[in-house]
């Protein structure tokens, strides 16, 4: 009986000390503040790496550029090779640029989200300044949950004391 008494008080009181963990939130912001720059990091190396890429593929569709890739290759069909290589740089040309367009509408909406994020954490941080100004009273139940805690205690006490008294009963009946 001991255990249970000390475990529900435990319980109960424990519920006094819910509260929110605003620090928490204040390094969530900036965690997803971080995260979204790196993202817009990772994205401008894509589209470098890609635009390095296109200009290759623009020497490289040069006539007298693809003339020179087939120089050691026979062929019955020289001309029918160069347009097929000449067809496959630019479909791959074609694919980098629709990419460098895909990536063009991520960064607008990097940057967007990269502008919310610094107002959520500007706004977080504002927000723990006045409360830093201000007794913290999270740690405290206020309002509907003040209620509900106190309603809880109150009949915690009650059922053990009711279980105390009818067990005094019954000892002093023996």
């Amino acid at each position: 009986m001991k255990y249970w008494f000390v475990i529900l008080l435990f319980a109960a009181s424990s519920l006094l000390f819910i509260g929110n963990a605003p620090a928490q939130q204040a390094d969530n912001a900036a965690q997803t503040l971080e995260d979204l720059r790196m993202q817009l990091a990772d994205l401008d190396d894509d589209v470098a790496r890609m635009k390095v890429r296109q200009e290759q593929l623009k020497i490289e569709s040069d006539p007298e550029h693809i003339r020179r890739f087939f120089a050691g290759v026979g062929s019955t069909d020289p001309q029918a090779m160069r347009e097929a290589r000449r067809r496959e740089l630019q479909a791959e040309s074609d694919r980098i640029t629709a990419r460098l367009e895909q990536l063009s509408g991520r960064r607008t909406r990097l940057e967007s989200a990269i502008t919310d994020a610094q107002s959520r954490a500007y706004q977080q941080s504002a927000f723990q300044a006045v409360k830093l100004g201000e007794t913290d009273r999270s740690l405290f139940p206020t309002g509907g949950r003040a209620l509900l805690v106190t309603t809880v205690v109150l009949l915690l006490i009650g059922t053990i004391a009711f279980v105390m008294l009818m067990r005094s009963q019954r000892n002093d009946e023996r």
